[in-house]
């Protein structure tokens, strides 16, 4: 997302593992991080939605290109859910509410830390999902999740009730 703070996996060959080492998203660099003489790890910067070249530097002069297009898009927002409760069952269809939601994305509604059920893309601004089957009455947090790290938290809990 335009926030930044993506890790990215640049593959190639005969990298240098440098102190110098940086990543170019478009003219913004950043720092890269040497995994192997395989692998360079960046973390995209704060930038623009659009499209970037992706290049590497490992000596602080040369630029090379790596044929990789980085997308920055703008962050989504999860605003409400409808309805905001369902039963400890599972099976209950909500539509959650926000901003920038994307089609192309693989997304998700995640109840608590780290239970995940697939989301469809109504239109930008909604998704659905069908509640997971929880094991007690509870609060939980919720929130729509991108497999490419874009994270959507909604201010107010779901509740599972008996």
């Amino acid at each position: 997302p335009e926030l930044g703070g993506t890790t990215v996996t640049i593959s190639g060959s005969n990298f240098v593992n440098s102190s110098e080492l940086a990543c170019y998203f478009g003219d913004v660099k950043t720092e890269g991080r040497f995994i192997s003489n395989e692998e360079v790890e960046c973390v995209t910067p704060t930038i623009r939605p659009g499209s970037y070249d992706v290049q590497l530097s490992f000596n602080g002069a040369d630029i090379h290109d790596t044929s990789f297009l980085y997308g920055a898009y703008l962050q989504m927002t999860a605003l409400a859910a409808v309805p905001k409760f369902g039963v400890k069952d599972g099976g209950t269809e909500i539509s959650v509410y926000g901003t920038n939601f994307r089609w192309e994305d693989n997304l998700h509604c995640r109840f608590g830390n780290d239970r995940k059920v697939d989301a469809t893309v109504v239109g930008s601004n909604i998704v659905k999902c069908v509640t997971p089957k929880w094991n007690v009455a509870a609060s939980v947090e919720l929130a729509v999740v991108s497999d490419n790290g874009n994270i959507a938290m909604l201010d107010d809990e779901f509740e599972f009730y008996t």
